[in-house]
């Protein structure tokens, strides 16, 4: 069975990827390089990146951790206190 190619809609850049995931370009490049997540390449050699794939890296990056409401750590402004 041949292998579908992803629709261009399904791709992304290297920059949308980079903004998705709170990283910049490079790292997204070197994440590619290491295989963290595969690029698909274009006949010019541009890389792009599954939606789907950005999404998964999105979900492993912040397994785990709380949600901001609940974490404990956050202190209101107005709690706030001026040390001397």
């Amino acid at each position: 069975m041949p292998i579908k190619e992803p629709a261009v809609t399904e791709l992304m850049q290297v920059r949308e990827s980079a903004q998705a995931l709170g990283v910049s370009e490079n790292t997204i490049r070197r994440w590619d390089e290491r295989g963290l997540i595969r690029a698909v390449r274009l006949p010019s050699g541009v890389r792009r990146f599954r939606r789907a794939d950005i999404e998964a890296a999105q979900a492993r990056m912040y397994e785990g951790l709380p949600p901001l409401a609940e974490s404990d750590d956050i202190v209101s402004v107005s709690e706030a206190k001026p040390i001397d």
